[in-house]
């Protein structure tokens, strides 16, 4: 485990895919969605990790990120999909 990581931390590959994009914003545009995959798991587990998405090098100069430059991605468990995967088996 690397620093700051718990065992809620999601992983990249197994958890989710990383994605790594340049968002280009036109002139008075202020969101962007970004589509990260989540990974379908094998086992029927209870899911409760997360991962972070940062924001980083803005350009032009002179243009400036909002506090929100970083937001945090939980991955839960569907419990009522669950109970139907579950029924189903």
């Amino acid at each position: 485990m690397q620093l700051g990581e718990t065992e809620h931390t999601a992983t990249p590959g197994k958890d989710y895919t990383s994605v790594k994009r340049t968002l280009t914003f036109l002139q008075n545009q202020s969101e962007k969605t970004i589509k990260v995959p989540i990974l379908p798991r094998d086992d029927l587990e209870t899911r409760d990790e997360s991962f972070g998405i940062q924001l980083s090098n803005i350009t032009p100069d002179g243009a400036k990120l909002s506090k929100k430059s970083f937001q945090l991605v939980n991955i839960v468990t569907d419990i009522e999909g669950k109970k139907k995967a579950e029924a189903l088996t």
